[in-house]
């Protein structure tokens, strides 16, 4: 993906892991370094 960061990259990569089990969680991407820059409020989840 053209202009994305490493850490946009590495995010993308775990997302799109094709075995479930080892695909990264929403709750886990949420804490991801490429969400750093948002207010941690926003970043909550339910």
């Amino acid at each position: 993906v053209p202009g994305l960061s490493e850490a946009g990259l590495d995010l993308l990569s775990q997302m799109l892991t094709f075995e479930a089990s080892r695909r990264i969680s929403a709750k886990t991407a949420m804490q991801h370094s490429y969400f750093d820059d948002i207010d941690p409020a926003l970043r909550e989840t339910n």
